[in-house]
């Protein structure tokens, strides 16, 4: 089989999505254990030295809100950030997402708009659903 410009086009598409996903998986992790950590007491010097990052960095994502997180996405599917959020996630299914916290909506062929959703409890498997008005969602994910 011949691999045409079309598949290696499809190719790098998919793995984009995928890498992003990930990227802000490590973001929103790197921002709810900075966040622990300074609720137990730690300084910024000590978050750094636990998190083996510069002071600057941990001061970075500490000012940094869900909103400022929601616009670089890009390229990302809700498809692909769960799959990401619950490869981070094991073990753990009380951590594991059973949709994505946004939806994404083509305003045309070449503009998409994200919506962030809010918490909406969880579903049969412990995995936690989002919604749009943050009601309890059903199997599929909508309210």
């Amino acid at each position: 089989m011949m691999v045409t410009t079309d598949d290696i086009v499809a190719a790098y598409e998919r793995a984009r999505v995928r890498a992003e996903a990930s990227t802000l998986i490590e973001r929103s992790l790197l921002r709810y254990a900075i966040a622990e950590l300074r609720e137990d007491g730690m300084s910024t010097r000590q978050i750094a030295a636990r998190l083996r990052l510069p002071k600057s960095t941990v001061n970075r994502v500490r000012s940094t809100s869900k909103e400022q997180l929601a616009e670089e996405l890009h390229w990302t599917t809700p498809d692909a950030y769960v799959e990401a959020n619950n490869a981070a996630w094991p073990a753990t299914p009380p951590m594991q997402i059973a949709n994505a916290p946004f939806e994404v909506e083509a305003t045309s062929p070449n503009t998409r708009r994200w919506r962030l959703l809010q918490f909406a409890g969880h579903d049969e498997q412990g995995r936690q659903r989002f919604s749009l008005d943050g009601r309890r969602a059903g199997p599929a994910g909508r309210a």
